[in-house]
C-alpha cells in the first residue's frame, strides 16, 4: 500500500460505521486518493451520489475535521455538532410519523377539513394528512400543525388556502 492509499485508509477510520461504506465508493469513484481531496465535490454533488444525504455529508465534514483538514473555511466542531443535532432533531421516524397520521384522522373525524366529506358517506374519498405550514416555510411535524383534507382539496389548495388552529379557513394573498 502506498502512502497516498495509507493516509486515506486512515482518514475513513474516522468516519462513522454506518457511512464508511459510502463515503469509500464515493472516493473511489472521484478517484480521491487524500482526504483533502474531498473538497473537489461540492455538497449538491456529494448528495447526488446514491444514499447519501445531508447526515453524510454532516459526517464527511466532522471526519475531515477530526483528521486535520476541513472540509470548508469556517467549519468548526460545534458548527458541524449543531447541523447535526438540529439535522436529527428534524427527522421524525417512520412510525412515530404513522401514529401522529393516525391521531390526525381521529381527531378530524376522518373527514376533510375543508370540505366535510370522508370515506363513510362516499367510498372515492381518499383522505391525506397534510401540514398547515409546509416543512419548508418552517412547519414542524406536530398535530398542531396538520390537517385532514380529501386529496381534492389538498391538490386544490396549493399553498393559497391556510387552517388555523381554531379550524377557520383562512385566505391567504
Amino acid at each position: 500500500m502506498n502512502n497516498t492509499n495509507e493516509s486515506l485508509h486512515e482518514f475513513i477510520k474516522y468516519i462513522e460505521p454506518r457511512y464508511r461504506t459510502k463515503i469509500s465508493r464515493i472516493a473511489g469513484e472521484y478517484a480521491i486518493a487524500r482526504p483533502i481531496e474531498f473538497r473537489k465535490l461540492s455538497k449538491a454533488n456529494f448528495m447526488k451520489m446514491h444514499g447519501c444525504g445531508k447526515s453524510a455529508f454532516i459526517e464527511l465534514r466532522l471526519a475531515m475535521l477530526k483528521y486535520g483538514v476541513p472540509y470548508a473555511d469556517g467549519d468548526s466542531m460545534e458548527k458541524i455538532e449543531s447541523e447535526r443535532g438540529s439535522l436529527r432533531h428534524g427527522v421524525v421516524k417512520m412510525n412515530d410519523s404513522l401514529r401522529l397520521r393516525f391521531k390526525v384522522l381521529n381527531r378530524d373525524k376522518f373527514k376533510c377539513r375543508y370540505c366535510g366529506r370522508g370515506p363513510a358517506n362516499d367510498e372515492s374519498v381518499i383522505l391525506n394528512v397534510d401540514h398547515i405550514k409546509p416543512l419548508s416555510s418552517g412547519g414542524e411535524w406536530t398535530e398542531e400543525n396538520m390537517i385532514t383534507s380529501c386529496r381534492e382539496c389538498n391538490l386544490g389548495k396549493s399553498d393559497k388556502i391556510e387552517v388555523d388552529p381554531a379550524g377557520l379557513l383562512e385566505v391567504r394573498l
